[in-house]
């Protein structure tokens, strides 16, 4: 009684979804982003004022709309990744009927409301038990807490309402998330036919890292958040980009590499793939060219012959299959989508660039080579 099955997605309902979603994030963000600035200390002399606050800037202006407006869009790559491999043939038989019932039960999950009523609760809870501080900034007066640590009404507005709201929203994506993870987990289990010719060099499991590609916004989000949370400590602390150096690199290498490590479970069905592809083909291989070296080199046809006989044209045509087999990938995800994810996880974090050095500081570095601005004495 407490699973409730998730609508399966079609073009017309991903579209309306992410319309709603996006309206819902932004109401949200405004309902929670106004009564927040109205309540915020706007005293004078306050040394972390809201509008230099990056880290909770961050949250609630980027970090919690994003994540709620791409929501749905994850919500329908999973599904459309469920029912691939029937569609592609990819699964039969007995294996065929265990991923029906594996991806019946998934999409119940999804929706299941004991686990979400369970994430509320520790969302909530969260507030109830550790009121929020403001961390490293802890000795420093702000806009909704004082130096001791003691919250205000918009402190606790955002303490209390905002940040259970954004764990909720969290634990939403870590969800689907793990059900991603056990997903995968089960190609392993299913034994699906690979085709190591495919043309995707994943024997025809590049649908998996087109999805996999769709949790950048969790990585964007995360950008934005150390880039707050970096802001921060440059603006009120005094710390400087190359003191934070360690962790904004950390950031941009471990946290894509974690969102990766799920597609290594793919890994032994692609190698176990390209293995017996790479001794398959090799015997098709070795009959065309064979016959192929009788007819043009041991007992050459006469030209007129040659010219009208498809064999170059077949054995060049084998050649690119061989390629495709020889270069598949341990991974179901070509390179420039690992780059894609890499770099969003690091493109948020320029911004603390422009927080070091000024935009016109910047345009002055940039534009005073350029010629004719060259020419100027002085510069700029």
């Amino acid at each position: 009684m407490f699973l409730k099955s998730c609508p399966r997605w079609s073009d017309e309902a991903v579209e309306q979804s992410w319309r709603s979603s996006a309206c819902l994030a932004l109401l949200l963000t405004l309902g929670i982003g106004a009564p927040l600035f109205a309540l915020a200390d706007w005293s004078a002399g306050l040394d972390v004022p809201l509008q230099r606050d990056y880290a909770a800037l961050s949250r609630i202006l980027v970090a919690m709309p994003l994540l709620l407006a791409t929501l749905p869009l994850f919500d329908s790559m999973i599904d459309r990744a469920l029912d691939h491999p029937e569609r592609a043939g990819l699964l039969s038989g007995a294996n065929l009927a265990r991923q029906r019932r594996w991806a019946a039960r998934l999409r119940r999950l999804r929706c299941n409301r004991v686990v979400i009523a369970g994430m509320i609760l520790v969302a909530f809870a969260g507030a109830l038990l550790q009121p929020w501080l403001p961390g490293p900034l802890r000795g420093l007066e702000g806009w909704g807490y004082s130096a001791s640590g003691k919250l205000n009404l918009a402190g606790g507005w955002y303490c209390f309402l905002f940040l259970p709201i954004f764990r909720l929203l969290m634990l939403l994506w870590l969800w689907r998330l793990l059900l991603w993870l056990v997903l995968l987990g089960s190609l392993g289990f299913l034994r699906p036919r690979l085709n190591p010719a495919h043309p995707d060099g994943a024997g025809g499991l590049g649908y998996l890292g087109f999805v996999q590609q769709r949790l950048s916004p969790l990585l964007v989000a995360g950008g934005f958040m150390m880039a707050g949370s970096a802001a921060n400590r440059i603006a009120h602390l005094g710390e400087t980009v190359g003191d934070l150096i360690l962790p904004l690199v950390g950031y941009v290498v471990i946290y894509p590499l974690l969102l990766l490590l799920p597609l290594f479970l793919t890994t032994p069905l692609l190698l176990r793939s390209k293995r017996n592809g790479l001794f398959d083909y090799a015997l098709i291989g070795h009959s065309l060219s064979r016959a192929f070296e009788e007819s043009w080199v041991s007992n050459p046809m006469p030209p007129a012959e040659q010219l009208q006989s498809p064999n170059p044209s077949a054995l060049a045509d084998f050649g690119a299959v061989h390629a495709t087999v020889t270069d598949m990938r341990f991974l179901p995800i070509r390179p420039w989508g690992i780059a894609a994810m890499v770099l969003s996880a690091g493109a948020p974090l320029l911004l603390l660039v422009f927080l070091q050095v000024p935009l016109e500081q910047l345009l002055r570095i940039a534009l005073a080579e350029l010629p004719p601005l060259d020419l100027i004495p002085g510069g700029l």
